[in-house]
């Protein structure tokens, strides 16, 4: 059955790695072994215990799942690459299952491939918010239900609520690392996937090799006053979608939606949907902010428009199917799954100081409005569920400029909806040695998408950073709707 949009968040038989004594800047950990079995596909699984305090390291531990494509030119292997897909709350285990053959040859040939869930996300102790168990968050809207969300998940997520946070993730992508018996990390994050990247490199720059960050969030930013990254969210899914409707006007032929006006035909099928649902078979009718979650899902890939374009047009005939198979093909994407929504929330809230009280909440939705009436509150981040979270076991707060890391590549469009460019830019701007890749276009997340350009240049740079400078542009390897 559907998920209730108003309860998303917006916006891979071998053992490696010793028994050995990590620090860090936190209390010695011991490092345990990842025991390898086949789990299908050719590919690889196993679990690794690491402290859910690692404050406490001789307290309690949860299990990190991982899976592991192994290199298939063993003598030519550099190490191990690390992914994350992004989200909070995205499955890396299903992202390596899904796309990893995607990846160029090169890094496939090279590295073993390595996903993980971090803490609290599906395979890795999957934090359960219960909301199957208040049937009245149905009927709450706004400030109500933010407020009766976090209740729920500090009712039934337990003492491991507060640990659910980017730093004590990234702790345990370095026991990880050490696990594998890689001296220095590997790892390529899309997404919400950069702010992790960034978070470890700032704790340990030392043990960085090489990192690409594609579709980047400014850290100092997503640790802070998110506001700044609402508003350029707000702005940035309109601006997509006046260059989706631009395409539908240069081409109806390819899409039909709203004819002359297709930010007005979006404006009547909104009002529809509020008011009677968009049937769809076997499912229940969608509502508004099924609609508006369709569309922004849909935006996300100028490869996509023209599906959308068919679905809202479909829709407007009053069958909401294709609509309806655009959010399912976005979370199968992204590797949610059943427990995205509480993982999104609980790290979300568990990073962040920005925990604004319900009247500024809603004079900060009031500005998201203004600056686009459709997906302003679809860019809020956290809603005002943040104001009743607990504090974090670990607060951390990123540094200004991060340190003694050798060059990272930082990837992102000129119109990415969802990552800006200029928090890609900011981001790259708080390395001392960063190298650019900008694609003229609108995608999140570009890496293994058909791009040769920029496939070519992060396979490059894995192998050998020292190859990759300065800033690159490459092209968009497909338009849009028009």
């Amino acid at each position: 059955m559907r998920r209730r949009p108003a309860l998303r968040a917006a916006v891979l038989t071998l053992a490696l790695g010793a028994v050995a004594s990590l620090s860090g800047c936190a209390p010695a950990v011991t490092v345990g072994t990842l025991t390898w079995s086949a789990c299908g596909g050719g590919l690889l699984c196993s679990t690794l215990p690491v402290p859910v305090d690692h404050a406490a390291p001789g307290g309690p531990t949860l299990d990190l799942a991982v899976v592991r494509v192994p290199a298939r030119d063993p003598d030519r292997r550099i190490g191990a690459l690390f992914v994350n897909p992004g989200g909070p709350g995205g499955s890396g285990v299903d992202m390596v299952r899904n796309t990893a053959s995607g990846f160029d040859e090169e890094t496939l040939d090279r590295f073993d491939i390595i996903g993980f869930d971090p803490r609290g996300v599906e395979a890795s102790a999957a934090v359960r918010c219960g909301f199957e168990k208040h049937p009245e968050l149905e009927e709450l809207e706004g400030a109500e239900l933010d407020a009766a969300i976090a209740a729920a998940c500090r009712e039934n997520a337990g003492d491991v609520l507060p640990h659910l946070t980017t730093a004590a993730a990234a702790r345990d992508l370095d026991l990880l690392r050490h696990a594998l018996g890689d001296e220095r990390l590997s790892y390529l994050g899309f997404s919400y996937g950069t702010v992790l990247g960034a978070t470890y490199a700032d704790l340990f720059p030392e043990r960085v090799r090489v990192m690409v960050l594609d579709s980047a969030l400014d850290p100092v930013e997503w640790f802070g006053d998110r506001a700044p990254l609402e508003r350029r969210n707000a702005i940035a899914f309109g601006a997509a979608f006046d260059a989706f409707a631009a395409g539908c006007v240069r081409n109806e032929r390819a899409c039909a939606f709203g004819g002359s006006d297709p930010a007005g035909g979006l404006d009547r099928l909104l009002d529809r949907a509020g008011s009677t649902g968009i049937p769809v078979p076997g499912e229940e009718p969608l509502d508004r902010e099924d609609v508006i979650g369709a569309v922004t899902s849909g935006l996300y890939d100028d490869a996509m428009w023209p599906g959308l374009g068919a679905a809202l047009h479909a829709a407007e005939n009053g069958d909401g199917s294709d609509l309806y198979e655009i959010i399912v093909q976005r979370e199968r994407r992204d590797g949610r799954r059943g427990n995205y929504t509480d993982a999104n929330f609980s790290i979300i809230c568990g990073d962040g100081t920005d925990r604004p009280d319900p009247a500024e909440r809603a004079e900060r939705d009031a500005d998201l409005d203004g600056l686009s009436p459709v997906f302003g509150k679809m860019a809020s981040v956290g809603g005002n569920v943040c104001a009743a979270w607990p504090e974090p076991a670990e607060p951390y707060r990123p540094a200004a400029e991060i340190s003694g890391t050798p060059r990272v590549l930082v990837v992102n469009t000129t119109g990415d909806p969802a990552t800006p460019l200029e928090g890609a830019l900011a981001l790259a701007d708080r390395f001392d040695d960063a190298a650019l890749v900008i694609v003229d276009g609108w995608q999140h997340g570009v890496y293994a998408t058909g791009n040769t350009c920029v496939d070519e240049i992060v396979g490059r740079y894995l192998a050998d950073p020292t190859t990759v400078s300065g800033r690159t542009t490459c092209p968009a390897p497909q338009a849009g709707a028009g």
